[in-house]
């Protein structure tokens, strides 16, 4: 157990007793209430083990001292192996376990515990959240309804909703208020109406011609022997490190992203950690190009709530490739094959604030256990 109290004292992990009535929701990951002293504390499960001796460091303490976690405060925040990267960043750069592990953390800011006026402790999350957003569709009967010849609305409906569902948003945008519209159709069943999760953190558009990432028809003899090697590498799964080495307008990011469809297409994911100074709409424009929808963007200039849309798109599996800043290396991103770090001399790559690590270093070490 990690305790999320900012002191350096607490460098290591504390071991708890898991009740067995909460030992189907205890995983790795999961925030926990705690007592600690005299004072209750959130805490983070890095490590699970049947036994005491079994759990690294603990074999000398006394059964009896061990105290119970009080209850489950949410579901797992990150997985076993990043416990293990944030251990081994604790150790190499001499950082408490806690700041590596908030590194992992959703954006917005550690979760704090509050007690509430019944006497239940909760966590307190950053004041951000998630926004939704109303689509309208067509049913199957729907296509067939004809509206009588007085419902002019609901004929510029029905004709807005041939091509596909709009949000009540647009709807009501380009016909001013739909919503009596809506819900009149909707009891017919000739609507339904649907919440999705918006996407903040979406919309950085470019008319650039550079920014296109579409495929060449053929690459040059130096991008497929880069290409080769990288494939070879990936083949291998050791986690070998490729260096790329190449002149400005060499075509570098061609071999980034043959290298990633590569990776994408055996159902795995990619992260690409550029300069924040290089974290251009035309940048951006590339990937999302070539990608689509499946790429999520992290940079110092998005808000809180886009920085919040664009971790939950790489949690929830809808984006599958991550292009950003050194952050961008902790996103939670599911079987990773493949980490490529462009322009790798930059300084922007060292943290300057504790834990004052090296992304490229980190990186290195990510390929190795996750052997991509």
């Amino acid at each position: 157990m990690v305790l999320d109290i900012p002191t350096r004292a607490l460098s290591e992990p504390f071991a708890y007793g898991i009740p067995r009535s909460l030992a189907n929701e205890a995983q790795i990951g999961s925030t926990v209430l705690v007592h600690f002293g005299n004072r209750a504390a959130a805490g983070y499960i890095v490590d699970i083990a049947p036994e005491l001796g079994d759990l690294q460091g603990n074999i000398t303490l006394d059964t009896a001292r061990i105290k119970p976690i009080e209850t489950i405060l949410s579901k797992p925040l990150f997985g076993a192996e990043s416990a293990r990267i944030a251990r081994w960043m604790s150790r190499e750069y001499v950082a408490t376990l806690s700041e590596c592990l908030r590194l992992f953390l959703p954006p917005g800011g550690s979760p704090r515990v509050v007690k509430g006026d019944d006497g239940v402790w909760t966590v307190e999350r950053p004041a951000v959240k998630p926004i939704q957003n109303r689509w309208v569709m067509l049913t199957p009967e729907g296509f067939d309804y004809t509206p009588p010849k007085t419902a002019v609305r609901q004929r510029q409906l029905i004709e807005a909703l041939q091509c596909g569902p709009v949000t009540t948003r647009d709807l009501n945008l380009l016909y001013n208020s739909m919503s009596a519209t809506i819900k009149a159709l909707e009891k017919r069943g000739v609507v339904v109406v649907e919440e999705r999760r918006a996407w903040r953190g979406c919309s950085e558009q470019t008319t650039l011609s550079s920014a296109s990432g579409k495929a060449p028809v053929s690459l040059t003899n130096g991008q497929q022997q880069a290409l080769a090697q990288i494939e070879r590498a990936r083949l291998d799964a050791h986690g070998d490190v490729v260096l790329v080495d190449g002149v400005t307008g060499s075509g570098k990011t061609e071999v980034y992203l043959s290298a990633i469809e590569r990776v994408l297409a055996t159902g795995r994911s990619a992260c690409v950690l550029v300069p924040e100074i290089s974290l251009t709409a035309q940048t951006v424009g590339r990937f999302r190009s070539r990608f689509g929808e499946t790429v999520a963007v992290f940079h110092s200039r998005l808000s809180a709530g886009e920085r919040l849309d664009q971790w939950d798109m790489v949690a929830s599996g809808a984006a599958r490739v991550v292009v950003g800043a050194r952050s961008a290396l902790f996103c939670p991103l599911s079987d990773l094959g493949l980490i490529i770090i462009d322009e790798e001399h930059e300084t922007s790559y060292k943290q300057g604030s504790s834990p004052r690590y090296h992304a490229r270093e980190v990186a290195a070490e990510m390929a190795r256990r996750y052997r991509c």
